[in-house]
């Protein structure tokens, strides 16, 4: 798989949207579904969701653009596929990681209401292909406080970002093809969720809804169960757990 490594970059996103036609040339035919990666030491305008801000020091976090050739166009599922490797990569490495709804991994703290995110995702379609954004905090950088972030080094993970890259690059371009079935990208999912069966808030756009997260659907939509007993399927959102 093709590595494109910046030591400082605006956005590994916005780098693999501006030069896609480029890039494409050299896209791995190796994988059937990832074709390249673009890294960086350093973001100086990285984005989240919702146009967030992504905030770290050079040389402390994965900060990666994953391009691939979707397998479920029109869902959310590639970047649930993505998200699960990445989460199933960091519990191998005894991490006590869990994803939330619909791309944070996070670690819980005192009870499920209290979250701390580890990872976070951003998906942007381009032609064809899906760009995945990813960052990863890996080591904890003492001249950035932000509440409710925890690093991989906070649990003993004496690994640098690179390492951790390589591993997910290796792990994604040799997924198993069972792994590129609908049914088992959301089986792996909702074992890893820390939102499934649990008592939510959930943030969109337009309003706010609070009920029990009673599964997810089948494009990776979150359905709700209100207090009225109605269910709805949300497709966006901040998901805040409650008590």
């Amino acid at each position: 798989i093709p590595i494109f490594e910046f030591d400082e970059i605006d956005s590994t996103n916005k780098c693999a949207l501006d030069n896609l036609n480029q890039l494409e040339d050299d896209f791995s035919s190796a994988s059937t579904w990832l074709k390249a990666v673009i890294s960086a030491n350093f973001q100086s305008i990285g984005k989240g969701r919702r146009g967030r801000e992504w905030v770290s020091n050079p040389n402390t976090s994965v900060l990666a653009s994953f391009v691939v050739e979707p397998k479920f166009f029109g869902t959310m599922l590639d970047t649930t596929l993505m998200i699960s490797t990445i989460n199933q990569i960091l519990c191998d490495l005894g991490v006590p990681s869990k994803i939330k709804w619909p791309n944070d991994i996070v670690i819980e703290n005192d009870g499920i209401e209290k979250t701390s995110k580890l990872s976070g995702v951003l998906t942007q379609i381009a032609g064809d292909y899906l760009v995945i954004g990813v960052g990863i905090n890996v080591i904890h950088d003492i001249d950035i406080e932000l509440e409710n972030i925890s690093y991989l080094h906070d649990y003993n993970m004496n690994i640098l970002p690179r390492e951790l890259l390589e591993k997910i690059v290796t792990q994604l371009s040799t997924l198993d093809l069972n792994m590129l079935l609908a049914e088992n990208v959301l089986k792996d999912y909702k074992l890893m969720s820390s939102s499934l069966f649990k008592n939510v808030r959930v943030e969109t756009m337009g309003e706010n809804y609070e009920g029990i997260v009673i599964d997810f659907s089948p494009t990776g939509a979150l359905i709700l169960e209100l207090p009225d007993s109605r269910t709805i399927e949300l497709s966006e959102g901040d998901v805040i757990h409650l008590r």
